[in-house]
């Protein structure tokens, strides 16, 4: 009724106008300052388009590939071969879908599912000595693209994620240690913070 929100231009996105935005800014920083910085989590930047070795390694490339968006490059860069394409863009104000076709190479990537299987990569082939575990590590700039909205029904049901992803690596008993530590501090920002009773 604000209109803080609006919906579209595509399927399960949305506009997030600066009312929101403000308020997600907000919780973001609360995420950060009162779980992730205070349990020694560091901020990483990951690339939103991932390739699909990397899927295949975490299991997300046979699991969930009617979920993904898939990325095609340019079959090249060479403007002669985008000519036709261009012209018919500027007569019909359209997109001539099967002539973009041609022009594409096939899709090798996809947008970013979940922040963690590229970190997990970053690590491939090192190895980690225990004095530098646990590997603390955070994401909040690849926005997680997901196919799954099923309609545009409000909300509750999206296709892209604004989200803030930790990642830890550790022996098994510094893994039980953070988890409490995190559970201890989401029961924190929920009761001290945003007055919720946590249960």
């Amino acid at each position: 009724e604000k209109k803080w929100i609006k919906q579209g231009p595509t399927k399960g996105k949305w506009f997030l106008r600066p009312e929101i935005t403000k308020i997600m800014r907000i919780m973001e920083q609360i995420a950060i300052n009162e779980v992730l910085a205070p349990l020694g989590f560091q901020e990483i930047i990951a690339s939103h388009m991932v390739p699909f070795e990397i899927w295949i390694k975490t299991g997300h490339m046979a699991g969930s590939p009617n979920e993904f968006y898939y990325v095609s490059e340019p079959a090249t860069r060479d403007p002669a071969a985008w000519e036709t394409f261009s012209d018919l863009v500027k007569i019909t104000r359209k997109v001539p879908y099967e002539e973009l076709g041609k022009c594409l190479a096939g899709p090798r990537a996809g947008i970013c599912y979940a922040q963690c299987p590229v970190i997990y990569w970053s690590f491939k082939s090192e190895t980690l000595a225990d004095d530098s575990l646990p590997v603390l590590l955070f994401e909040r700039t690849a926005n997680s693209g997901r196919y799954e909205s099923g309609g545009r029904h409000g909300m509750e049901r999206v296709d892209e994620f604004h989200r803030i992803e930790p990642v830890y690596i550790g022996t098994k008993e510094q893994m039980l240690e953070i988890r409490h530590k995190m559970l201890d501090a989401y029961k924190h920002v929920f009761n001290d913070i945003l007055e919720l009773e946590w249960r």
